[in-house]
């Protein structure tokens, strides 16, 4: 699929999917949105989907779970990512794709504060909104360092095995 021509969607927490009312509105508010989704499915998530009989999500494409490199592939490509997955959250920010948490809270809240993510909780008016809508920060603050930690710990490590540690 062409690079940020979809959103990327995935669920998998109880509080989400095995509340049908609540995986309801989130499929609601995506089908209503009309952008093509890519949603690579929990088993579970599958599982409770079946027993909604959506019929009308043509905007929507089910596959099999990913692994992680072709996670970072569609995250990195996604116009968006919908997700409950706090792993998800942290990876978006980290590839600069904007995130819509499907959840009430999150534990990287400081992508939140930083204007890359935005929690909407199941409400599905707010899904709706955000996917209109959330436009991140142009400038993100680097929270989790500048990416040269490696180059930091090798350097301690020679000059400490040059000194017979």
């Amino acid at each position: 699929m062409k690079s940020k021509a979809y959103l990327l969607l995935t669920a998998h927490r109880p509080h989400n999917v095995d509340n049908l009312s609540n995986l309801k509105k989130i499929i609601d508010a995506s089908i209503k949105s009309k952008e093509k989704i890519v949603f690579p499915i929990h088993p579970r998530t599958k599982k409770q989907i079946c027993k909604l009989k959506y019929e009308n999500a043509k905007n929507i494409r089910l596959i099999d779970p990913v692994g992680y490199t072709d996670m970072i592939m569609l995250i990195k490509n996604a116009k968006k990512v919908l997700t409950d997955s706090g792993g998800i959250q942290k990876e978006a920010f980290w590839l600069k794709t904007p995130c819509i948490t499907l959840r009430n809270k999150t534990e990287w809240i400081e992508t939140v504060k930083n204007g890359w993510n935005i929690l909407t909780g199941t409400n599905k008016e707010k899904i709706a909104d955000a996917i209109r809508n959330f436009q991140p920060k142009k400038r993100q603050e680097q929270h989790y360092g500048n990416g040269k930690s490696a180059e930091k710990i090798i350097k301690i490590l020679l000059k400490n095995s040059n000194q017979g540690y």
